[in-house]
């Protein structure tokens, strides 16, 4: 969940993001996206089709629906 003490990503945790995905890349059905920042759904909507599998962005007061489609 990225909150909105949420800024941005940094180098570093970009990478270990990356490294997570890539280890488990054939592993991953579902993404959860889960935030009220606009730019990050926008981000997700442009680059969702890299991620293997479906994507979706959800509200943060939607946390429990988006845990819930990410594990269905």
């Amino acid at each position: 969940m990225l909150g909105d003490e949420f800024d941005s990503y940094t180098a570093g945790a970009s990478w270990e993001d990356a490294k997570l995905g890539v280890g488990h890349l054939s592993k991953w059905t579902r993404l959860a996206v889960v935030t009220n920042h606009d730019w990050l759904r926008r981000a997700v909507g442009m680059f969702g089709w890299m991620v293997p599998g479906e994507v979706k962005t959800f509200p943060l007061d939607e946390e429990a629906n988006a845990i819930s489609w990410a594990a269905g």
